[in-house]
């Protein structure tokens, strides 16, 4: 799953806004010149971290690592460049490349959170733009390092976003202007000014442009456009001038100038705005992106001075609830939590609409708030203390599932309502569910102890293929993402967000469960053409675009591998989900399986006629996706038939995890290891395992298979023409099992019913004969039928990877 349908729409879309809308040009500034770039002789020197007195702004560059902001977002390096005063803090990116975003400059707003607080970051990073286009900076000069305002200059020239220019390659006209973008932070403010101010330059190109910015958010905001509407799901699009987006932990606000379309997928919101600037002849012309951090969105809503002047709401809410309020048109200004029982903002409007929720609650007329009582959850791994735990409570006959993870006793807030309430551990432990009521103020108890029932010793589970907010087509906060790995009994993962190299290393210790993981950097390739590659381990470097991410604008398959494996030591090479629904690297290079030979056109990806698109130079296959499962089936069948015409890949299955509904480590890959105990599994060991072949891939049931000793990976020798092929297979009482097959190469040659009961742990052990008549390879596969609810919402099976037979 990727981000580039995405791209595609909110450019097209915002491309069809804007050609439509012809607008007045904003009033705007005129000058004879562009604002000087001369550095201020008194910027601070050292690595002062106590936040400027009241009445003081200050600039300076970022020098030390306690100066970094917090939480796993935070992007800011050495390097960069700091606007604080007393209530507010932005860091600003330095150099050539975003930090983010592949293919996109420098320049733009990293981290931004309230005063000098220990509050986690919720910006990955915003980007000012022209026309869609990025503003290419030349260094940052800090011009006015101190006093009531502090500044900040760099010169720029429109650059293509190269992931836009990638999707709909010239579509787009780039501003023939060059000009200044300025910083500005005023003491006490939690808004940071960004003005854009430019003069025409050459004769071609066009000078009829709109202002905008793409903001690229965490994961846990909630996004609303101030009298548009909250955005949220795959895409959303509303018109305003702004959007504000909250957390649990703090808020940020974007505005321009004027209205804009404001179009959202996943962690990304792109605001262009509707009226175009003219810049014709020589004329200095600027306008403004307002940038607010503050604790709640109502403060940073009061913060970019939307309705300045306006009188002032106040709402009064329960301790940690929160208010809706809408305009006479239905339309939803403000969601925010509370300070101090009430919500507070100026807005101009004449007949609101008020809701109110209560913390974990929905929300409610004033009088008649709806109801929230507790769930109080002690659940355990027996003789595992501490074991992290996945609970998903679902609410009967309602659109509502949450899921968290537990390593002890834990109360969460819950709305009134009758709950089917799950305890689990991935698929090698029992589960355990019960039927819970909430009532309004009172406590429910839900009590578990899960049995770790399936083994598999020698085997670690692991999962090569995740995602968190880092991806801009997630929004499962990096935190709980990594924590929800644990509670599924995983024990080493690589992290393979789009584009980016995350250090979920960092983050697990951050969460309390760096002792259950093996963590391994990675990042998934995201072409808009060829499909989407894991590369694991790399090496992240901060100074480069997503921490070192392969910039595959314009490599072939081949190119993508190479440049993956310059970034690390022994590098993986994996072929993620290589024919999802036409788009995978299978099908856009027309591979033909039974030959192992590429007959695509290279032209038609984006490359250049005579470019061999043969060369399959990876070292396993993503044969098995649980997060799109498309066309699943088919990858294997291609699997089957490359290992027959002697290309040998091993076959793994992911989770390709995005959202807490849809687990990691379903399906998971089991990798032979030396040792497999808690603390001594190591990525070399895995990495061997992987290269040695000896893997079987599971969701819900674990499949064993061996002849005369010999397991997957290995060469067993066949007497008179057939084998002695020992089968076995587990699962816990959850998952069914009712069918076994196994495959001779690309040919089912047994293929039976299995009756075993679910309550018993061993659904099949023994030796069957199979005739080998030839040298081939033998691949165990067992599957149920029913659902695996509420683990994973798809049928349990499970299979081993190729033992081959000689005579």
């Amino acid at each position: 799953m990727g981000p580039h349908r995405h791209a595609l729409a909110l450019v097209a879309l915002s491309a069809c806004t804007d050609a439509a809308t012809p607008a007045p040009a904003p009033a705007a500034d005129a000058g004879p010149a562009l604002p000087a770039l001369t550095a201020d002789p008194g910027e601070p020197a050292g690595c002062p971290t106590a936040p400027p007195a009241v009445g003081a702004a200050r600039a300076l560059h970022l020098r030390c690592a306690a100066q970094r902001a917090s939480g796993p977002l935070a992007m800011g390096r050495l390097g960069d460049v700091i606007l604080e005063n007393a209530v507010a803090r932005f860091i600003l990116r330095s150099g050539d490349e975003s930090a983010t975003t592949i293919g996109a400059p420098g320049g733009g707003i990293l981290d931004a959170t309230p005063g000098n607080t220990t509050t986690p970051d919720l910006v990955k990073e915003i980007l000012p733009t022209l026309n869609l286009f990025g503003l290419t900076v030349g260094p940052l000069v800090v011009v006015r390092a101190s006093g009531r305002e502090a500044v900040v200059r760099a010169s720029f020239i429109p650059r293509p976003l190269e992931l836009i220019q990638a999707v709909i390659p010239l579509a787009l006209q780039r501003p023939a202007l060059r000009g200044v973008v300025e910083y500005a932070l005023s003491a006490d403010d939690p808004a940071l000014h960004v003005r854009i101010c430019a003069i025409p330059e050459g004769e071609t190109g066009t000078t009829n442009v709109s202002a905008g910015a793409v903001a690229i958010l965490g994961g846990a905001g909630e996004i609303v456009v101030p009298g548009g509407a909250v955005l949220e799901g795959d895409m959303a699009t509303a018109v305003g001038r702004a959007l504000l987006a909250e957390s649990p932990d703090t808020a940020v606000g974007v505005a321009l100038d004027a209205p804009a379309t404001v179009i959202h997928a996943g962690t990304v919101s792109l605001l262009n705005a509707s009226a175009r600037i003219n810049f014709a002849g020589d004329t200095l012309r600027c306008t403004t992106l307002r940038v607010a951090t503050a604790a709640t969105a109502a403060a940073a809503y009061d913060a970019l001075a939307l309705d300045d002047g306006a009188p002032m709401v106040d709402v009064a809410v329960p301790a940690g609830g929160r208010a809706e309020l809408s305009n006479d048109a239905g339309r939803i200004v403000l969601r925010s939590r509370g300070v101090d029982g009430h919500v507070r903002a100026r807005l101009r409007m004449d007949a609101a609409r008020t809701r109110v929720a209560r913390d974990g609650g929905a929300f409610g007329a004033p009088d008649a708030i709806p109801g929230v009582g507790t769930l109080r959850v002690a659940a355990s791994v027996r003789d595992v203390p501490g074991a992290p735990i996945r609970i998903t409570v679902v609410r009967d006959g309602e659109a509502f599932e949450r899921r968290w993870v537990v390593t002890g006793p834990e109360a969460r807030a819950l709305p009134v309502g009758r709950y089917r309430v799950s305890a689990s551990r991935g698929m090698e432990h029992s589960a355990v569910s019960s039927d819970i009521t909430i009532t309004a103020n009172e406590e429910a108890r839900f009590d578990a102890v899960l049995e770790r029932v399936v083994a598999t010793p020698g085997y670690v589970a692991t999962d090569f293929h995740l995602h968190t907010e880092l991806s801009t087509d997630s929004t499962h906060p990096v935190g709980d993402a990594v924590r929800q790995m644990a509670g599924e009994g995983l024990e080493l993962v690589a992290g393979t967000d789009h584009d980016f190299i995350t250090d979920l290393d960092a983050v697990a210790a951050s969460v309390g469960v760096r002792d259950w993981l093996v963590l391994v950097p990675g990042e998934e390739v995201s072409t808009v053409r060829l499909g989407h590659y894991g590369a694991y381990p790399l090496r992240r470097d901060e100074a480069r675009a997503g921490a070192n991410a392969v910039p595959w604008f314009g490599l072939s398959p081949a190119q993508i591998a190479q440049a993956a494996r310059a970034r690390g030591d022994d590098v993986v090479v994996q072929v993620n989900h290589p024919r999802l629904r036409g788009t995978g690297v299978f099908d856009q290079i027309g591979l033909d399986a039974a030959t192992g030979i590429a007959h695509g056109d290279p032209t038609r990806v984006g490359l250049p006629a005579g470019t061999d698109l043969t060369p399959l130079d990876f070292d396993v296959v993503e044969v098995w996706n649980g997060y799109t499962r498309g066309d699943n089936e088919r990858s294997f069948a291609d699997w089957l038939a490359l290992r027959a015409a002697g290309r040998r890949f091993v076959m793994v299955g992911n989770s390709d995890s995005h959202r807490p509904d849809k687990a990691p480590g379903a399906p998971r890959s089991f990798v032979r290891v030396p040792d497999d105990g808690r603390g001594r599994v190591t990525w070399a060991d895995v990495r061997a395992g992987l290269r040695s072949g000896d893997v079987s891939v599971g969701a819900g049931l674990y499949v064993e298979a061996d002849v005369d000793g010999v397991r997957p990976g290995g060469r067993a020798t066949a007497r008179d023409g057939r084998v002695m092929l020992h089968v076995r297979v587990q699962g816990p009482a959850w998952a069914d099992c009712t069918r076994l097959r196994v495959y001779r190469g690309t040919e089912v040659v047994l293929d039976r019913a299995v009756t075993t009961p679910r309550d018993r742990v061993v659904r099949l052990d023994e030796v069957v004969a199979v005739d080998v008549p030839a040298a081939s390879f033998l691949v165990v596969r067992a599957d149920g039928t029913r659902d695996a609810t509420p683990l994973f919402d798809y049928p349990p099976f499970g299979l081993t990877n190729a033992i081959d037979v000689g005579p």
